[in-house]
């Protein structure tokens, strides 16, 4: 590296060490909102850069001294496994991997040598690359609402023209492929048009996340929901972005509030069910009028088949119109009594409902962990992979025993000596007893459902055969749903006795 890096021109290593240093700043703060830890950031030199790094990067003709000097000074994460990713981006790079340096290089389009990607983004979005001879970085193919301080990167933010030109060019490299090197140069180039310097592009990526405009959270890749309208206001509130920032209690509020946000959810599901169910009543007969047209239809058929279908669909109608206002009927009395005054949760219940949510949140990360430790135990060699999500969900239980810790603090203070009647919350599992009871209450009301359309069809003449065969499939049907619901069932409860 020592010769690469003589033989660069001072003016030129001092601008790639621009990008690095702006680089190493956007880590640090993404790592100062607890995005990712301060100790998954690794900064050059690297130990294996002249034994492993450098022979690797040489073995490929096409990248040029400069990329390969700023990819050995560039810092790196770690573990690829942060919280949250940003909405927009898919993964960080590490070119010390052979993968990713495959992935820029190789495929229909790769990138000309004098430039490389500094982050890859999410599908049908686009890509952030830099350009070592003009030192300006693009991002092409943006989709974001903010203005990037009055101009949008690569010509493309908000831009429907020029965004279809992007789809229709990239579809055009599809259909194409890339023969030759020039193809390349000249579509880079073009995506290059609009660059801004590097400097500028970086610290307003960094302003972003100041300014709190780009928030964590909001990708495919999410490891957890992080919404932005709670992220924002608790980001505020713990003193970002000054340096009194205190991401362990962000972190711990993060928790509680979004303990809160599910609970308030749950509370208004019970109106959610209502309406979908008044809509399910409504779309038997949207117009008030089914029940007689198929009445007339009886009437005026011509034929005992053409007479008998259509009693048959005045019987359906009608019953499973009476099965779904009853459903209704039921749902409306249930929140008559447990919501009175249409409120499914008093403000005094929180604490306690907080508390329960928190411990529940706990448990289901208590139990991701114990998953991704099953899946190394199965294949050991996957430790590279798997170690980050490993340490991620183990820094996610510790957040939540202190949520839990927090939560039980308010508690105790709002109500002192009230005992816990089932202090580790955890998910009761329905005993075998109450398993059968459940699935012979189901099988009876299969049964039943059943025995009313033998007791119809036993009505039908026998010269309706159209009639006869609408209710036998019927009968089928409720019969096939049942043996799928007792397979379902059956497996669960195998998979629950396997875990245990």
């Amino acid at each position: 590296m020592d010769e690469i890096a003589n033989n660069l021109p001072p003016a030129k290593k001092a601008q790639l060490h621009e990008v690095a240093d702006g680089l190493l700043k956007i880590y640090r703060t993404l790592a100062r909102m607890r995005y990712i830890e301060d100790s998954w950031i690794q900064e050059a030199p690297y130990a294996n850069l002249d034994t492993q790094l450098l022979p690797m990067w040489k073995s490929y003709d096409n990248i040029d001294a400069e990329i390969i000097y700023l990819w050995s000074i560039l810092p790196y994460l770690t573990y690829n496994a942060s919280r949250a990713l940003l909405p927009h981006f898919q993964r960080f790079l590490d070119f010390r991997k052979k993968k990713d340096v495959q992935n820029r290089l190789s495929g229909k389009s790769p990138i000309p040598p004098h430039m490389t990607h500094l982050f890859t983004m999410a599908q049908y979005v686009g890509d952030i690359f830099y350009d070592s001879k003009q030192h300006k970085i693009a991002i092409y193919g943006l989709r974001l609402d903010g203005d990037f301080s009055g101009y949008d990167l690569g010509g493309t933010a908000n831009n429907e023209d020029n965004q279809e030109e992007i789809e229709k060019a990239d579809k055009e490299e599809k259909e194409e492929g890339d023969s030759e090197s020039g193809t390349n140069t000249n579509r880079y180039a073009e995506r290059m048009k609009n660059a801004l310097p590097a400097d500028k592009v970086l610290q307003e990526m960094h302003n972003w996340l100041l300014d709190t405009n780009v928030t964590p959270g909001g990708s495919p890749y999410s490891t957890i929901n992080w919404p932005e309208d709670v992220i924002k206001p608790l980001y505020v509130k713990h003193g970002w972005p000054g340096l009194d920032f205190d991401g362990n209690a962000f972190l711990v509020d993060l928790v509680r509030t979004r303990a809160i946000e599910r609970i308030k959810y749950f509370a208004t599901l019970p109106l959610h069910k209502i309406k979908d169910q008044k809509s399910r009543v409504k779309a038997l007969d949207p117009t008030g009028t089914r029940l007689e047209e198929l009445k007339k239809t009886i009437s005026e058929a011509k034929t005992v088949d053409e007479e008998w279908l259509a009693r048959w669909e005045l019987f359906s109608t009608e019953r499973q119109k009476n099965i779904e206002e009853m459903a209704l009927a039921r749902m409306e009395e249930e929140f008559r009594i447990e919501c009175p005054d249409g409120k499914c949760v008093k403000e005094e219940e929180l604490p306690i409902m907080e508390l329960k949510t928190v411990a529940s949140m706990r448990s289901a990360n208590m139990k991701v962990l114990e998953e991704i430790k099953k899946m190394l135990e199965r294949a050991p060699n996957r430790w590279s992979e798997l170690e980050g999500m490993i340490r991620v969900a183990e820094q996610e239980i510790e957040i939540h025993n202190k949520a839990f810790e927090a939560s039980k603090s308010d508690f105790d203070r709002l109500y002192p000596g009230l005992p816990l009647v089932d202090p580790s919350f955890e998910e009761r599992d329905e005993g075998l007893e109450e398993r059968m009871m459940t699935f012979q209450k189901s099988w009876r009301a299969a049964e039943d459902k059943k025995q009313e359309l033998r007791d119809w069809a036993a009505r039908v003449p026998d010269e309706a055969v159209s009639a006869k065969q609408k209710v036998q499939e019927s009968i089928d049907e409720l019969e096939r749903a049942f043996e799928e619901k007792v397979r379902i069932t059956v497996e669960s409860w195998k998979k629950k006795k396997q875990q245990n």
